[in-house]
């Protein structure tokens, strides 16, 4: 449920009932800071509570082993240096970290040399007076990838700018195409169709985007249907997931938009105890579909307002179904 109004004063009370003040408490509510996270070939953002960290692959930045910025790096330093123009806080922190190729006795410097070298190119490309810019290095310390892999290694190096998040200023939602309310549905009723699809397995199971729908705050709610249009029953739970260890249980947390524009995926949104904001398979949410059902699920997003057509990724086990360009409305 997305865009409900928060009321003021008194809740009345059920007509025919009358509550006992004497036995009524209401704790204080727990609010939680939201994760975002998209990742892409050149850069990764991250956000949390006030926060930004725009994650710069140092494989784009530098050379092999070098700490000098390549031709690219000034133009992904110049997009940076905006968002830190727009930024309300007045402290930079940049992060030189390396994979675990080689020693402490090489990466540790080469990191703190390429942190040096982001400062250095940040101070001369933003134009807000008053900041104060701390960098430093890690060598191969807080991986965000295993180093067992190219791709992880990869990732682990790179140089992490984070400042306080850039205020989105927009009363009204914006990027995205004009449409309605988000997806509504009562018993009985039809659920719309924006797009569809088909999970790349052999059991037949269809899927269509309901809608894809953006809120004042800026945050998508993306409501998708499976339907088992194949002869057996079909365990769906696992299947949408992105990690199964989680202690929330199986979850569509595998779910991503993809703006190939901007070359970045966005991430179903978490808060910051790593529970998914999306459909929970924990009490048996439509886990099983028999042949003819279906289950609706739903994932939260927080892409930029920039993004106005995504393709919607949804993994299926080791494979993913990815319907393209989906309008935000």
């Amino acid at each position: 449920m997305v865009d409900l109004p928060i009321g003021k004063g008194d809740v009345a009370p059920v007509p025919g009932q009358k509550p006992d003040t004497g036995k009524l408490s209401l704790g204080q509510p727990i609010i939680r800071p939201i994760v975002s996270k998209a990742d892409g070939v050149e850069l990764s953002e991250d956000e949390i509570a006030g926060d930004k960290r725009v994650r710069l692959s140092a494989d784009v930045l530098f050379a092999l082993n070098k700490a000098d910025l390549s031709p690219r790096a000034q133009a992904l330093l110049q997009d940076l240096a905006r968002q830190i123009d727009q930024s309300p806080g007045t402290t930079v922190k940049i992060d030189g970290y390396t994979d675990n190729t080689g020693n402490d006795a090489i990466n540790q410097p080469l990191s703190e040399r390429r942190a040096q070298a982001v400062e250095t190119r940040l101070k001369s490309l933003v134009t807000k007076t008053g900041l104060t810019y701390q960098s430093a290095g890690h060598g191969s310390a807080d991986p965000v990838e295993s180093n067992d892999t190219d791709e992880g290694r990869r990732r682990n190096r790179r140089v992490a700018v984070t400042f306080a998040r850039p205020v989105q200023r927009q009363a009204t939602p914006s990027g995205g195409t004009a449409g309605g309310p988000p997806v509504t549905w009562s018993p009985g009723g039809t659920l719309p169709a924006v797009a569809q699809g088909q999970l790349p397995d052999d059991q037949k199971l269809a899927v269509t985007v309901n809608g894809l729908h953006r809120d004042s705050s800026g945050l998508v709610s993306l409501v998708w249907t499976v339907t088992n249009n194949g002869a057996e029953m079909v365990d769906v739970a696992g299947a949408f997931d992105a990690n199964l260890l989680q202690y929330e249980g199986r979850t569509a947390g595998g779910v991503s938009l993809l703006d190939r524009s901007a070359k970045l995926d966005y991430r179903t949104l978490r808060d910051d105890q790593g529970v998914c904001l999306c459909t929970s398979f924990a009490f048996d949410e439509k886990r099983e579909l028999n042949p003819g059902e279906s289950g609706t699920y739903a994932n939260l997003f927080k892409p930029a307002p920039s993004a106005t057509t995504v393709d919607v990724e949804i993994p299926y086990d080791d494979r993913k179904a990815v319907i393209k360009n989906v309008p935000i409305k």
